[in-house]
């Protein structure tokens, strides 16, 4: 049987370059500037959202798809308490008390959290969630927010000078992604669709980064400050927008499962195949170790209880 293993993208920046610790898939930058612009311009109507606005596993987004698609409501079944490090100029990285949290999200300056119940809790500059139980999903960006409900809709609020917190109508979106001064949202039939900025706030330069590529083969998405990721259905990854440092070039091939942008820079998780597996592999890692035992345990007993002659795998 074939095997197979998850090759995790690990690597640690310097300033003058990138360590290579794993014999990682990443692609950045090595210099980057930065500008804390600690302000929020909100537009009033989004401040309390009454409208609209790292998935990165493929198999999760196909669960998702076949949830919208069949009619069925996404369910969170696990909770846990939140850490945070970092700068806290604006309260960013002071998350509040509590163990009913099951997912979270990191904008520029604020903070995201969405508990067991489907509301959402936001802390540091211009968080402000709307109320509410019927949430899903979550994402921060620069100073602005995106929600995603059960019913495929979503929700945007925050800052709103290039549109970025107004999404578009309709029922039919699976996940969102926050960028700088743009969003991104994948719809059930495996589009994009993007919103918001589509140049530099400084220098004025035209990315396209709120411009996403045609097709309905994608799986999940992810933005960064000026360029976003797209995972397709055959494994392959798209990239588009601001590219100085190649952080919108994308690896060759077919193996990856998970895309994350960062501000210049992107990652990719990869599934790397086995050549030659061991024989007695018996769950795909490319290592025998006790599952396989336990699993191999498991068969011994099942060909006792069928009382078969031959029941190895």
């Amino acid at each position: 049987m074939g095997g197979f293993c998850i090759y995790l993208t690990i690597f640690t920046y310097r300033p003058c370059g990138v360590t290579n610790l794993y014999g990682t898939r990443f692609w950045r930058s090595k210099t980057a500037g930065y500008s804390a612009i600690n302000s929020c311009y909100v537009s009033k109507r989004y401040t309390q959202s009454s409208r609209g606005k790292n998935m990165g596993n493929k198999i999760l987004i196909y669960l998702v798809l076949a949830a919208f698609v069949t009619g069925l409501t996404p369910t969170i079944t696990s909770a846990a308490s939140i850490k945070s490090w970092g700068s806290n100029a604006s309260g960013q990285a002071s998350p509040p008390a509590g163990n009913n949290f099951v997912a979270i999200a990191a904008g520029w300056y604020h903070s995201l959290a969405l508990k067991s119940d489907g509301s959402i809790v936001g802390w540091g500059s211009c968080a402000n969630p709307p109320g509410g139980n019927g949430f899903f999903a979550i994402a921060a960006g620069g100073r602005h927010s995106l929600a995603l409900k059960s019913d495929g809709s979503i929700i945007g609020w925050g800052d709103n000078y290039y549109g970025q917190a107004n999404p578009p109508a309709g029922n039919d979106f699976v996940a969102i992604a926050a960028g700088y001064e743009h969003s991104l949202a994948l719809k059930s039939d495996g589009s994009i669709v993007g919103w918001g900025s589509n140049s530099d706030d400084c220098s004025g330069n035209w990315y396209g980064q709120a411009s996403p590529p045609a097709g309905n083969d994608f799986v999940a998405i992810s933005a960064g400050r000026f360029h976003n990721l797209a995972l397709k259905s055959d494994g392959s990854i798209v990239g588009w927008g601001n590219n100085w440092y190649g952080q919108a070039s994308t690896p060759d091939g077919n193996d990856f499962v998970a895309i994350a942008a960062g501000e210049w820079h992107s990652l990719a998780l990869k599934v790397v195949v086995c050549v030659n597996p061991p024989r007695s592999d018996l769950n795909g890692d490319c290592k025998v170790d006790f599952l396989d035992l336990a699993i191999m345990a498991g068969e011994w007993l099942n060909c006792g209880l069928d009382d078969q002659q031959w029941c190895w795998p």
